[in-house]
């Protein structure tokens, strides 16, 4: 959020809208870092065998399989999918 409103305050100094921008001395608090704890094996077929015959089915398919993050996956459009050669290219649209 700070980096967003950063540059928005930013782009309204270059315009001549404000004379200073208020979020360059804005200190970050830092987020704790959490370790990453991938799933197991038999976590991950037990989540595919939740989700087996439901919408979220080829959600967790992808998930787990080509190792896409949630965005990455919801963002996809049928045109990145070539179903003929059975790949993905993920394209930021």
């Amino acid at each position: 959020m700070h980096k967003v409103l950063h540059g928005a305050l930013e782009h309204a100094v270059k315009e001549r809208l404000i004379s200073i921008n208020p979020a360059k001395g804005v200190s970050i608090p830092q987020g704790e870092k959490r370790k990453i704890r991938p799933l197991t094996s038999e976590q991950a077929q037990l989540l595919l065998a939740i989700t087996q015959g439901s919408t979220f089915e080829p959600i967790m398919v992808m998930a787990l399989t080509a190792a896409m993050r949630q965005g990455e996956i919801l963002s996809l459009h049928w045109e990145d999918i070539n179903f003929e050669a059975g790949t993905i290219m993920y394209i930021v649209h």
